[in-house]
């Protein structure tokens, strides 16, 4: 079953975040996950967005997800995006999930 992470993020540092973006995709390069959709001004149709940059990824399952979130690449790099972002993620399975 498929898994997707969306991320909402609120870049303060352009800077720092542009290192990250950088070795992001050194990190994501060899795991079975996808870049479905890059939106920097979604419609907000209800409530409120305070980080506006919308990412949404989609992984084969929960445990590629896993391996790549907890990969040595990842985890070098992920102090970059928690000192130049505001981020909130989920992730989600595919389907009606009650």
């Amino acid at each position: 079953m498929r898994y997707y992470l969306i991320a909402q993020v609120k870049v303060n540092d352009p800077e720092t975040f542009q290192e990250y973006v950088r070795g992001f995709s050194d990190s994501f390069r060899e795991y079975k996950g996808e870049i479905i959709l890059v939106d920097n001004k979604p419609k907000v149709i209800e409530g409120s967005c305070e980080n506006p940059h919308t990412v949404v990824f989609r992984f084969p399952d929960e445990e590629e997800f896993l391996r790549w979130y907890n990969s040595p690449k990842y985890k070098k790099i992920i102090d970059l995006r928690w000192q130049s972002a505001d981020t909130n993620m989920i992730l989600v399975r595919e389907g009606i999930n009650t």
